[in-house]
């Protein structure tokens, strides 16, 4: 179980990493020089405040997802039900991000920090999480972590199948 909300979490903390990043996408501003390349960045940035917002809603639906699925009998069905349609936003932001790093030099990159720094902070959230929530909860709680856990594990082998291609 551990594990699984791990997984989950690495998933959340990179793309709510790599979508809260304030660096150009097209490169520098003084690169921009031309109006090729200032248009390019214009659309790349409007591309980009898209993929927020897909990321927001995605969010509100998991939460929304699960909200419903413990109010209901059908608990594992109606969870079912709401991530197919966050799937559907999800394919939506990855077609975003697939089309915001075509035909550009820009690399998914983490030099931001070392992975002994990233490995503390990932230790640190999950940590959080044990805390915040108590694991020992009942088994329909339970079936809903495994089914979360489950779909973002898949998401995040989905999200690295495709970033792979950039690299």
């Amino acid at each position: 179980m551990k594990l699984l909300v791990y997984f989950t979490l690495l998933s959340i903390v990179e793309l709510k990493e790599f979508l809260n990043r304030n660096e150009p996408i097209a490169g520098n501003i003084s690169d921009t020089t031309t109006t090729n390349k200032a248009t390019s960045f214009i659309d790349k940035t409007l591309l980009f405040r898209e993929i927020n917002s897909l990321k927001v809603k995605c969010e509100e639906a998991s939460i929304q997802a699960i909200k419903e699925a413990v109010d209901s009998r059908g608990a594992v069905m109606t969870l079912y039900e709401q991530y197919m349609k966050i799937a559907r936003l999800d394919q939506q932001l990855l077609q975003k991000v697939m089309s915001l790093f075509q035909n550009t030099d820009y690399k998914f990159t983490n030099e931001s920090y070392t992975t002994t720094e990233r490995a503390l902070k990932e230790s640190k959230a999950l940590n959080d999480i044990e805390s915040d929530y108590n694991l020992e909860t009942s088994s329909k709680n339970d079936k809903i972590l495994q089914i979360v856990s489950t779909i973002n594990i898949a998401k995040r082998q989905l999200e690295y199948d495709n970033v792979v291609k950039f690299t």
